[in-house]
């Protein structure tokens, strides 16, 4: 008889299997944790924002401030 190993016939497959999974659940757990750190920004404060900035004037920030509600 040929000498297996302490793994037996089927060790060599559970361990490319039991990596796989693993290399699987990273990537998984990494892409479901992707983006969650983004806040979402309303109309208003997008408007705001461009006016503290300087992109636009007081009148334009009125006139789109109305528009929205």
């Amino acid at each position: 008889m040929y000498y297996i190993g302490h793994m037996g016939y089927f060790g060599g497959v559970t361990m490319i299997i039991f990596w796989g999974l693993a290399i699987w659940f990273i990537i998984w757990f990494v892409n479901q944790n992707k983006g969650k750190g983004e806040i979402k920004s309303t109309p208003l404060q997008i408007i705001k924002r461009r006016f503290a900035e300087g992109e636009i004037n007081k009148k334009e920030f009125e006139s789109m401030k109305k528009e929205i509600g």
